[in-house]
């Protein structure tokens, strides 16, 4: 993948300024949170590589893998700076960030929702691991097992 989904700027803006601002002087810094945006980003990536192809292209699309992306990334943020100051079984603001990113992608991944902008790679009614693109089309295969011994 090229471009991270999401950007510092978009966790920043999810995230109260007066208590958290990223910078490279803060804890977790600019380099560790854009290390957590990639590891963000292939989490995202593997959950959906088998419905979409891969960057998306749509803006609406891309929007809400940024949203996904940002609201993960923000509630791990969230968590290394105040985790010291929660009590067991307290619900945080990264809970709810959690929770709503990862019942998105969840319901992505499903098939429950779709892209409004994209095409899925698999057609539900042909079952999964069929991508859309090559359904009902047998190919001939390039060469055989003979070939290679």
């Amino acid at each position: 993948m090229a471009d991270a989904y999401h950007t510092i700027e978009q966790i920043q803006a999810l995230l109260n300024t007066q208590q958290i601002l990223i910078s490279e002087d803060s804890q977790p810094d600019e380099t560790t949170i854009t290390g957590w945006i990639a590891e963000t980003d292939a989490r995202i990536e593997a959950a959906l590589k088998d419905r979409y192809v891969l960057p998306p292209i749509g803006t609406k699309a891309l929007a809400l893998l940024a949203e996904i992306g940002a609201k993960l990334t923000g509630a791990r943020v969230w968590n290394a700076l105040f985790a010291g100051n929660i009590e067991p079984g307290q619900r945080t603001y990264a809970d709810v960030l959690e929770r709503q990113a990862r019942d998105i992608l969840n319901a992505l991944a499903a098939g429950d929702i779709e892209f409004p902008d994209e095409d899925p790679l698999v057609d539900p009614s042909v079952g999964p691991g069929r991508p859309a693109a090559t359904q009902g089309i047998e190919r001939e295969p390039i060469f055989s097992i003979e070939d290679i011994f």
